[in-house]
This record gives C-alpha cells, structure tokens and sequence, in this order.
C-alpha cells in the first residue's frame, strides 16, 4: 500500500502533464517491460527445455 501512496503523486503530476492517456500508455508498456523481466529466466529455460525433449 506504501508503493501506491508513493506513486500516486507522481502518476498525478505526470497525468497533468502529459495526458491522462499518454501517462497509463507509459506506465503499462513499464509493465509489461517488468513483467517480462521478472519472467524472463523461467521463459529461456521452457524454451531450452522443449528443445531438449
């Protein structure tokens, strides 16, 4: 909950800037991008492992 009250105020102050739809674009292709990271080692091993079988 503490990361949400952190970032609100940026998100906010980036919204006012940029546009409410530019700012949610932004931070959910940052998702994906960290989602893919975060998954990116078990992603090359399945991808190993089904060509070793």
């Amino acid at each position: 909950m503490e990361i949400i009250t952190n970032l609100l105020p940026l998100f906010k102050e980036q919204a006012m800037q940029y546009g409410l739809w530019e700012t949610t674009a932004a931070y959910l292709v940052l998702g994906v991008c960290f989602i893919i990271a975060w998954r990116l080692p078990n992603i090359i091993n399945s991808i190993k492992n089904k060509g070793e079988k």
